[in-house]
């Protein structure tokens, strides 16, 4: 009787010790845990889903956060015509982290991730002949736009959920425009014809057209004051700029703006490029370069300048153990992008031997290329510099990019200054 009781006990803790054995050899590590959380936060932005989205946090449906990311993610919140447009837009958008950078502290985390998106921006300014029309573009389109944003995550009731998104509102900032949808009565594209020999071309604008656009641009201005003036407050800078950045006597609109904000305060600025549309009667918003500057690190730096062909923005963030610099480059007549280059800055420093060193990678629309190739692509660029129409730092000696510290310049102004200064330029016509 003894001798079973005996085994009954042995056989009672192999079993538990198989069980707790399992338990533990099962356990899900905070990693996995918050890796596939990732997962489903990606397929809920893009089936567009605020609900899915929701059930990964934990947060109560009387939090702010709950009725922001509720509002911004119904579908049904947005105009019936242009929804298909959202959802083709937010179908393609993209995730990426990685969770060796997952920073855990006991109960919490966090994550930096990028979100990349297709160039909405520049395709709803194109025009369409209508919805589906748009439609069937951006779903040609791959994801070429990043913006950078950070997720907290917090372990509680046995279970990790979503704590914090930051910039989800300026991910989906697309919801907060339409495209430019042709209604048949805009003017068509004139007949060439060669000028015989009696004939006097012109090529003065009409003062009528000069006055239009102005009114557009004040307008334009006008429309993104709250964002212009927002970005001005929180980084205590001038924030507008009025050039003729490509010399066909129209005056631009350059200027930095952050489309979302938190309680009246902003986090990051995004330098917006605004050309005048003829057809349109009105300015677009041809070229962006999200969060050029931002408030963390050493805050963003950025440089713009024109050559005789190319508008070049360079802009820099990071921390010294790794600094990136890109540098946009696109066509003056066309507003399009040439091409796309990205240095970064590896830095280490060996405490025994008290040895810094620094290490470089060059890239090309991605792609690795030669230290001497990106060099002399730059140093022609810069040669061939005409005019600096802003930056808000100096380039250090040691770049690339210092002799354009001697190169005229324009600069910015802020925004009441820059719609006054707008408004007096039909004086001169």
């Amino acid at each position: 009787m003894k001798l079973k009781k005996f085994t009954a006990a042995v056989l009672c803790f192999a079993f538990a010790a198989g069980i707790a054995g399992c338990t533990e050899k099962n356990k899900v590590s905070p990693e996995d845990s918050i890796d596939s959380i990732m997962e489903d936060y990606t397929e809920a932005l893009q089936d567009f889903d605020g609900g899915a989205v929701l059930d990964l946090t934990g947060w109560d449906d009387d939090d702010r956060e709950y009725r922001e990311i509720e509002e911004l993610l119904d579908i049904g919140n947005y105009d019936r015509d242009v929804q298909g447009c959202y959802k083709i837009i937010a179908s393609k958008m993209k995730v990426d982290y990685d969770m060796d950078d997952v920073k855990l502290k006991e109960t919490k985390a966090s994550l930096n991730v990028t979100y990349e998106l297709i160039d909405w921006k520049m395709t709803f300014a194109k025009g369409c002949a209508g919805y589906e029309d748009m439609e069937a573009r951006l779903k040609e389109l791959k994801p070429v736009v990043e913006m950078e944003g950070k997720i907290s995550f917090v372990f509680e009731d046995g279970e990790w959920k979503i704590s914090k998104i930051t910039e989800l509102p300026h991910v989906f900032s697309f919801t907060e425009e339409k495209p430019w949808v042709l209604t048949g009565t805009e003017p068509t594209e004139p007949t060439v014809t060669e000028p015989s020999a009696t004939d006097t071309v012109s090529t003065e604008t009409k003062t009528d057209d000069i006055s239009e656009i102005i009114d557009a641009a004040v307008y334009h201005l006008q429309a993104n004051e709250a964002p212009i003036r927002a970005v001005e407050d929180s980084f205590h800078e001038d924030a507008v700029g009025v050039y003729d950045i490509n010399g066909d006597g129209i005056t631009e609109l350059y200027y930095l703006a952050c489309d979302a904000n938190y309680g009246g305060e902003v986090y990051s600025a995004d330098l917006y490029i605004a050309v005048y549309n003829e057809f349109a009667g009105e300015y677009v918003r041809q070229i962006v370069v999200p969060q050029v500057i931002y408030q963390a690190a050493d805050g963003g730096c950025y440089i713009m300048f024109i050559t005789d062909k190319e508008l070049i923005i360079t802009h820099s963030g990071g921390e010294e153990s790794m600094y990136t610099t890109e540098t946009d480059v696109f066509d003056l007549n066309s507003w399009t992008s040439v091409a796309r280059y990205k240095r970064i800055s590896y830095y280490d420093y060996n405490p025994v031997s008290g040895i810094e060193t620094y290490t470089y990678e060059y890239f090309l629309n991605g792609n690795p290329m030669m230290q001497d190739d990106y060099n002399s692509v730059m140093t022609d660029y810069i040669n061939r510099t005409q005019m600096v129409i802003d930056r808000n730092s100096d380039p250090l000696s040691t770049d690339i990019e210092y002799p354009l510290i001697g190169k005229p310049s324009v600069g910015m102004k802020d925004y009441y200054q820059a719609v006054k200064y707008v408004k007096s330029l039909k004086d001169l016509v």
